[in-house]
């Protein structure tokens, strides 16, 4: 007899990290409930979200079961990883690639290419690529109308010093990087031909509207072929087909709708 499928809240907050959760969902087929909140006029969470965790932070995931206590799930990597772990074997298993080579199971060394690269990654995306992009939030802070406009010459000049001297060369290694490993995965994706948790967790920080404009800015100021995504044609090929998958479509399409509900 097949279990029901758990109650499962997704906590959102707006241009952040929770959109992937969504589509992870969907690419799970499973039923969710969304609760959204909006950030302050300081860009900062609303301060309901430290009823739900101390350090106000979202995504953050519920699931209830009856005659269970409530999980409660937070930082992204790991609610992706839990809810990839216990639901995409029965309802999506391409989500994980293959662990164990033939003959090879539970023995260290034993575990397939694929699925060695999938797990780095997972660490890899919060853990190293999405420090830069905070990195760059933060030094746009400095060079926006936030700033009081007779500091702003000063503060604005301190950023452009970091943005080109540490964070563009930092975020041309990550860039690198990521081509590299699609030159090598055998296919469209990260790691293959199929779309895996790691392409959907990496979709977020790769969709960061800043970086993305980075280049129409560039090529508006007569500046073409300096910006970093025109540097790496073949990560933004990937995230445009990302962008034309039914699930992440099908994520946008729940969340403008959850969004128009709440301005109701």
């Amino acid at each position: 007899m097949t279990s029901p499928q758990p109650k499962i809240t997704v906590y959102w907050l707006n241009e952040s990290r929770a959109d992937r959760i969504v589509w992870l969902l969907e690419e799970l087929g499973l039923k969710y409930d969304l609760k959204l909140f909006s950030r302050t006029k300081e860009q900062l969470a609303p301060p309901e979200i430290e009823e739900l965790h101390p350090l106000g932070k979202v995504p953050l995931v519920q699931i209830e079961q009856e005659g269970k206590e409530p999980i409660c799930l937070v930082e992204s990597g790991f609610i992706m990883q839990y809810l990839t772990d216990h639901f995409a074997p029965a309802a999506k298993p391409s989500l994980i690639p293959k662990k164990w080579k033939e003959g090879q199971e539970n023995t260290v060394g034993g575990e397939t290419e694929q699925w060695m690269k999938y797990q780095h990654l997972m660490y890899y995306v919060e853990g190293s690529f999405m420090p830069s992009i905070v990195t760059g939030i933060i030094l746009s802070m400095l060079k926006s109308p936030q700033v009081p406009f007779f500091i702003r010459p000063i503060t604005g000049f301190v950023a452009n010093q970091i943005l080109d001297g540490f964070l563009v060369p930092q975020m041309d290694k990550h860039f690198d990087f990521l081509d590299s490993l699609l030159a090598t995965s055998g296919g469209k994706y990260l790691v293959g031909d199929e779309v895996t948790t790691v392409d959907i967790l990496l979709s977020f920080p790769l969709g960061q509207q800043a970086m993305r404009n980075r280049l129409r800015e560039e090529i508006a100021a007569g500046k073409k072929g300096q910006g970093i995504w025109e540097r790496h044609p073949k990560l933004l090929n990937y995230f445009e087909r990302i962008e034309k998958l039914e699930g992440f479509k099908r994520a946008e399409a729940k969340i403008k709708e959850a969004e128009a509900s709440q301005k109701k």
